[in-house]
């Protein structure tokens, strides 16, 4: 996070963010996603809450969003104060999920698909939409009932809802190399499957890929105990 401006109109940024955030109510997880079978809190019930509170305050808030030749989307969250003096929180980023197409069967007739380069305009609408909230929760303190802490996203078992779409925590990406190492695949060698595979690198794969290649790799593992 970055603030700029001087002392004194730092600091009643700063008295009138605490004020947001100690008057702030949470918001409630009312939508659902159907395909994680998860529930979250739709962003405009998130601007819903606090735009009463950021002109009560002095505070207008703003968010950049951002992209780069890997196709990873970054958003910005800007807080201006009526005093001229505003920070910066982020950014925050993700991968967008790439179009899964099937590509054939396999020997029990179940479907074999692949990723493709492609991202949805719907993808792309669906990452922002995820960035955006969760960087209001994170700068404003707030919490959805149904939303992944901080602390599940490190842990290396299946990711739902919309963290699925979050790049994967360095702990998970540690643990996919062990598996890896455990099915005897050294780290350039699952590097190079990975990057053929989803056309990104090891360490840019979000939650939901790494599910599969956890999942993957396991298979693998249980194969070579037979």
């Amino acid at each position: 996070m970055k603030v700029n401006g001087n002392p004194e109109g730092i600091s009643e940024l700063i008295k009138a963010l605490l004020a947001v955030q100690h008057e702030v109510k949470n918001p409630i997880a009312t939508s659902e996603n159907p395909y994680f079978k998860s529930k979250y809190a739709p962003l405009d019930q998130i601007v819903d809450l606090l735009r009463p509170l950021l002109t009560k305050n002095g505070l207008v808030m703003a968010q950049e969003v951002l992209s780069n030749s890997s196709q990873e989307i970054s958003i910005v969250t800007y807080l201006f104060h009526t005093n001229g003096c505003w920070l910066e929180f982020g950014p925050v980023t993700a991968n967008p999920q790439r179009t899964r197409v099937q590509v054939g069967v396999d020997e029990e007739r179940k479907p074999i698909y692949e990723t493709t380069n492609e991202v949805s305009v719907q993808t792309i609408g669906s990452t922002i939409s995820y960035l955006r909230r969760y960087a209001l929760l994170s700068l404003f303190n707030m919490a959805a009932t149904s939303e992944d802490d901080d602390a599940e996203s490190t842990m290396p078992e299946h990711q739902t809802g919309s963290n699925a779409l979050l790049t994967a925590n360095p702990k998970r990406i540690s643990f996919v190399l062990t598996l890896a190492k455990e099915v005897g695949l050294n780290e350039e060698q699952i590097r190079t499957m990975v990057e053929k595979k989803y056309n990104v690198p090891l360490d840019k794969l979000n939650n939901e890929q790494v599910d599969a290649l956890i999942n993957y790799l396991r298979s693998k593992k249980q194969e070579r105990s037979l």
